[in-house]
């Protein structure tokens, strides 16, 4: 199940990735700065996350095959930098939604109670 985990986590970050470029530079729209840095941290990201996860699979055959020495932490290693990777890719979204306000307001009417509502407001 975690192979199907990390096949799509790759996956997902791959296709944010193009589409990310691609809805940013449609028309012939030039990127922001903010939106550059966004697309370079992506990219960076995904790179350094698929390597360090073909790695731990390497290493884990390896550990599973061999039993040398050191190579289960090198490979728990390369887990724990798969994981502080994916949470820094998503962390970009902060560059993404920089100039973006999240509002929740709510109304009290009646008998009902109060209704929440979430909307993006450009800052």
């Amino acid at each position: 199940m975690f192979i199907v985990f990390m096949v799509c986590s790759e996956v997902y970050m791959l296709l944010s990735c193009i589409l990310y470029k691609w809805s940013h530079e449609s028309n012939g729209r030039v990127m922001t700065k903010s939106e550059v840095r966004s697309y370079q941290y992506k990219k960076r990201l995904f790179v350094f996350n698929l390597a360090m996860f073909l790695t731990a699979v390497y290493m884990f055959f390896r550990h599973e095959w061999y039993c040398e020495t050191g190579v289960y932490s090198i490979f728990a290693l390369c887990e724990y930098l798969v994981v502080f990777s994916n949470i820094a890719f998503h962390y970009t979204a902060k560059y993404d939604f920089s100039d973006q306000q999240v509002l929740l307001a709510g109304e009290e009417s009646g008998d009902h109670p109060k209704e929440m509502v979430l909307s993006l407001h450009p800052v």
